[in-house]
């Protein structure tokens, strides 16, 4: 079985996996990027193509609404060659790989944080002023999708704070074949 995950939230990252072993990967630092052109020259790489592929996972968020969108429309076409398709979204992930508890958190809009918070299967989802995050996180296992994402302001008091920080994308490459 060949799986292609894609993961768009933040910074492109494409995986092939062929069961459970990781084949390649492009990763981009770019926020641009042809998501089409991208898997496909990934497969032409590895001999493959689109009919050898039996499903494709992608991110559905948060992250950047253009590259969702992209990933989401060129996902649903796949549909049509009869590939299975699945979507996931980056504040579940410390969830899904067995942290029963814990908090994510990422930009919003105009200096709001987004913060998707759980406790076994209680969950709750909230926006609060960047100002106000540090209320929330007091004592709590921390995620994020991607720290880079922060003001400089944020990123300097978090890291004043010696706060360990999970990136969701980096516990998803260490977890890539339990997909």
């Amino acid at each position: 079985m060949n799986l292609i995950l894609i993961d768009s939230s933040f910074y492109p990252h494409i995986y092939l996996i062929r069961g459970k072993l990781l084949i390649d990967q492009y990763k981009s630092d770019q926020l641009n990027f042809n998501v089409q052109e991208s898997i496909f020259n990934l497969l032409k790489k590895n001999n493959l193509n689109f009919s050898d592929v039996n499903e494709v996972v992608y991110s559905s968020g948060p992250g950047s609404y253009t590259g969702l969108r992209n990933v989401d429309i060129f996902a649903n076409i796949l549909t049509n060659f009869n590939i299975k398709i699945s979507s996931f979204y980056h504040f579940n992930i410390p969830f899904c790989f067995g942290h029963k508890s814990g908090l994510w958190f990422c930009n919003a809009f105009k200096g709001e944080i987004f913060i998707h918070s759980w406790d076994q299967d209680k969950f709750h989802q909230m926006r609060v002023k960047e100002e106000d995050l540090f209320s929330q996180i007091e004592g709590k296992s921390l995620y994020t999708g991607n720290t880079s994402s922060f003001s400089p302001t944020l990123r300097e008091k978090l890291q004043n704070r010696n706060l360990k920080i999970v990136e969701t994308q980096m516990l998803m490459e260490e977890n890539l074949t339990d997909f």
